[in-house]
């Protein structure tokens, strides 16, 4: 059937697709003003759509005034060119799957949309009934906690049980060691920005967490990789995700080199945005300085919501869930991988995520474009490599991998 038949929101991220392939193309300047756009039959092939979802993506972008139709001619670039894109600073190779199409395709996905490439757990896994108990709470709360900024620093009492928090790893880190974020992401971010100036060399694992990459070439560092074995750190591994806690290397090193990230995204709200950054004494003042010119106060609310959820003694009861649930999907996922050919490079004792080898000659870019066809999302291996090392791998998130559809729009992908 073709997709314009339909007007699910399957169809329309087909065509939102097509049209954020065009911006990138232009915003690379591999697409310049006056510059002809691929013909709607030919490019319906290499997207692998019907036409009627290109042309609709080509009339969509016109009424944006992104490209000009000549009557007869065809469909051309206009006007100015873009600001240069974070994608042209590293290689464009595999761009239509590489680690900021992984996060849109994502983060923008509608409802029909299955996405066990995503890094986060199910709407219906988080504590909702709780979460609701306290903005109830919060609804209650004095006007500085519903209005005001917070301190650069982030709330004492949520530093105070984070700090308890990390002791219980063997990481000693006072209150005043302790900043709170937006997201584990702002707390990356603001420590590159730290630590970093342009022309810096930064050693990372390979594969390594993909957004990680795109920071490091925002910041213009020079990134270079170490290949991944089989003993080294786990992708990703959430500490509250373990079974039995790990050592921390922030423990090891007391906080001397050793940074301590977290977040609440993975466990508690996405929605929620609070993370934090432990790190030795003498850097805060810096980096208090750096919060304050990049995002002023704290979040204040996000971080009394947390606290709130933290105190009543749902966290723990909640991650207790998860665990569980999560050992479940990670055998579950591992046995229907492994019976169509997809093999788990380690057997994860935790966690939420597996790394696994397809079949030999297959690439996981070609599979994770056909698979976009069917309205699934998933995250080929040269997403995380910065070597590009990794074409014959896929991560998935156990818990976006249930049901049936995903693994058939697996196989249909490798069989082609």
């Amino acid at each position: 059937m073709d997709e314009q038949t339909t007007t699910d929101e399957g169809s329309r991220t087909l065509v939102e697709s097509v049209m954020a392939t065009i911006r990138h193309r232009i915003a690379a300047r591999s697409l310049t003003p006056g510059m002809r756009l691929p013909s709607i039959r030919a490019f319906a092939k290499a997207m692998q759509v019907s036409k009627s979802t290109v042309v609709e993506a080509y009339e969509r972008l016109a009424a944006e005034g992104m490209i000009r139709s000549r009557p007869g001619s065809g469909f051309y670039a206009a006007g100015q060119l873009a600001p240069l894109s974070l994608a042209e600073i590293g290689p464009r190779l595999d761009r239509a799957v590489d680690p900021l199409w992984v996060s849109r395709q994502s983060l923008e996905a509608g409802d029909g949309v299955l996405k066990p490439g995503c890094g986060w757990l199910p709407a219906s896994w988080m504590p909702e009934a709780g979460l609701r108990r306290a903005l109830r709470t919060m609804a209650r709360a004095d006007d500085a906690a519903l209005t005001d900024y917070g301190t650069p620093l982030g709330l004492p009492a949520l530093r105070h049980l984070l700090a308890r928090r990390m002791a219980e790893h063997g990481i000693e880190a006072s209150p005043d060691q302790i900043m709170l974020t937006e997201s584990g992401t702002q707390a990356i971010d603001l420590l590159c920005r730290f630590l970093l100036e342009p022309g810096d060399t930064v050693l990372v694992d390979d594969p390594c967490y993909f957004n990680f990459h795109a920071l490091l070439r925002a910041h213009r560092a020079k990134v270079i990789s170490v290949p991944y074995t089989r003993s080294g750190p786990d992708i990703e591994l959430f500490a509250d995700f373990e079974h039995t806690p790990a050592p921390r290397l922030a423990a090891f090193d007391g906080l001397s080199r050793v940074i301590h990230v977290g977040s609440f995204s993975k466990t508690l709200s996405a929605s929620v945005r609070c993370g934090f950054i432990a790190a030795p004494r003498d850097w805060m003042e810096g980096l208090t300085d750096l919060k304050i010119a990049t995002s002023f106060g704290s979040g204040r609310l996000a971080s009394e919501l947390v606290l709130a959820l933290l105190k009543d003694g749902l966290y723990r009861k909640h991650v207790d869930l998860l665990r569980a649930r999560l050992s479940r999907a990670m055998e579950e996922s591992s046995t229907r991988l492994r019976a169509i050919g997809i093999m788990p490079w380690i057997d994860q004792p935790a966690g939420m995520f597996l790394w696994c080898r397809l079949p030999e000659g297959i690439d996981a870019a070609d599979v994770a474009r056909h698979a976009l066809s069917a309205n699934v999302v998933l995250a080929p291996g040269n997403a995380f490599s910065l070597s590009r090392s990794a074409s014959r791998y896929m991560r998935f998130n156990v818990a976006q991998s249930g049901g049936d559809r995903i693994f058939r729009a697996l196989e249909d992908a490798m069989s082609r």
